[in-house]
């Protein structure tokens, strides 16, 4: 079960990487492709490598193409994109995608309302104080 999990997630990570890592290199501004956008190219484009990979491979005269050699070819070429991309300053893009899975992984929460006060009366209404009580009722009688 672990096992075929792991060749999932490996399947996953080979086939959008290195086309994640090519958009970079090919778009590296952020407003050159939206999201869903650069996943569809990233998608195309990592089909695109492993295809050329795996015809690399596949020569009769080299006879490599298995699992080790396949994914080793895999990752050194993603290594090479990621410099590339660093070069062009493609990391721009991924910055602000992470900025925004973080501001939805850590949503703020509202703020507090503010304590309510009761509204202030007017000078003429307010209650006078009970000195100002006794004498006006002392003068009366």
């Amino acid at each position: 079960m672990l096992e075929t999990l792991g060749y999932i997630l490996l399947g996953l990570f080979m086939l959008f990487v290195p086309g994640f890592l090519l958009t970079l290199v090919f778009f590296p501004k952020p407003g050159s492709l939206d999201f869903w956008e650069r996943v569809a190219v990233s998608l195309g484009l990592g089909v695109m490598v492993l295809i050329y990979i795996g015809v690399v491979l596949a020569r009769p005269e080299w006879k490599m193409l298995r699992f080790a050699p396949f994914t080793g070819a895999v990752l050194i070429l993603c290594g090479f994109f990621a410099v590339a991309a660093y070069l062009r300053k493609g990391y721009a893009v991924v910055a602000i995608y992470g900025r925004r899975v973080m501001q939805v992984i850590h949503k703020p929460k509202p703020p507090a309302p503010p304590p309510t006060q009761p509204p202030a009366q007017p000078a003429e209404e307010q209650p006078k104080p009970a000195q100002e009580k006794k004498t006006e009722g002392e003068g009366s009688v």
